[in-house]
Order: C-alpha cells, then structure tokens, then sequence
C-alpha cells in the first residue's frame, strides 16, 4: 500500500477529513506519482529496490556456467591454487628453519667461548657435549635425506613447486584458449546451419579442429 492510501486509510478510520479532494502540494504529487509508477509502493521500499538493484550485476542475463566445462576449469584452477600454497608453505618452512639454525648456531659459538674459559674439567666437558649435540642438530637440520625436512631439501623442494605452480597456469590458459576456439567453433556452426553457408561450417570445422588438438596437447603436456 502506497504512503497516501495507508494515510487516507487511516484518516478514514479516525474520522478525519481525507486530503481526496485537495490539490497536493508537488512534493506529494510527485510521491504519489511515484507510487502509482511503482505499483503503489511507499518510496522506502522503492529506494531500497534500487539499492539492491545497484548491488546486482549490469548483465542480469549472465549466470555462472554449470556442468562439466565450469566443473574442469574449477578444479584446474583449485591445482593452480594448491601448487601455490604449497610453494609458499615450503618456502615459509624454509625460512623458519634458517632462523632456528642461526640462533643454535650463535648459542653453540657463544657456548664454545664460555667453555673456553670454565675451570672445572667436568663442567667444560659437560658443556662441549652440549655443544656437540647442537652442531649436530645444526647439521640435521642443513641436510636430512630420511625426511626431505633439511634446509637443502626444502628449498629443492619449494622450487619443485614453484615450476609445479608456473606450470599450471600455463596450462589453465591453454586450457581456456581451447574452450574458446571451440565455443566460437560452435557458434559459427550454429549460424552456418541456419544461413546455409558452407564457408561458416569449414571456419567452425578448423576452429573446433584447433580447439580439440590444443586440449589434447595440453593434457598430454606436449606445450
């Protein structure tokens, strides 16, 4: 109900004279012009429409495609996303364990020093031990085959995944050429069977021909 039918409304009720016969101020015209363009509704609702109208997308047509081709371009893009993940996690592990081994390194040198002038012999050699626990531990951590946790190993590893990452993203634009030239290859062959023009079927035929052949070289990462 429009903001000028609830007031009459409820003038009625209370036995107010009603403003039907009066002519209205052009403020009220206009809102009331308003109400009958927008099937009586108040002007609130009608500015809140038009919020959530500006919210929307300019194209309301375009919907996100479903099926099997937005199902592949999702997960290749979830593999390009993990490949990165993972890169930076190595990389982040890297670094953690570079920071790790530098305090050891700087506690065992300074230990070695405090070593050097203790008096005990039983205090000094508890002390080297110490020290030779922690060179070893730094050692662990510069290589550790078993593992693949050592710093060697991370950073062949974090550049494993990188080349990973680089390449597919390479692969998802290829992947997405593909798609393309065979959409337009479909869409040519559409118009071509409707107009009867043979040239629109070949240039449909070529694009489809070039949109298959790249998919397939690109799964079997021939480019």
């Amino acid at each position: 109900m429009g903001l000028l039918q609830a007031r009459r409304h409820r003038a009625g009720r209370a036995g107010l004279p009603s403003d039907r016969g009066r002519q209205l101020p052009p403020h009220r015209a206009a809102l009331r012009r308003v109400d009958v363009r927008q099937g009586l509704r108040s002007p609130r609702s009608h500015r809140t429409r038009r919020r959530e109208q500006a919210r929307r997308p300019a194209d309301r047509g375009a919907r996100p495609r479903a099926g099997a081709d937005g199902s592949r371009r999702r997960r290749r893009q979830d593999g390009s996303a993990d490949a990165q993940r993972r890169e930076r996690n190595l990389w982040a592990f890297f670094q953690a364990r570079t920071i790790r081994q530098t305090v050891l390194s700087a506690e065992a040198d300074r230990a070695a020093l405090d070593a050097a002038q203790l008096a005990d012999p039983a205090a000094r050699g508890a002390m080297e031990q110490q020290i030779g626990r922690w060179r070893a531990t730094l050692s662990r951590w510069e290589s550790e085959p078993e593992t693949r946790e050592g710093r060697r190993e991370l950073a062949a590893r974090a550049r494993e995944a990188e080349e990973a990452r680089d390449r597919a993203m390479k692969e998802d634009g290829r992947f997405d050429a593909a798609a393309a030239l065979l959409q337009v290859g479909i869409v040519l062959a559409s118009a071509g069977i409707i107009t009867g023009t043979v040239s629109l079927a070949w240039v449909a035929g070529a694009l489809g021909l070039a949109g298959a052949a790249l998919s397939a070289a690109t799964f079997a990462g021939l480019v």
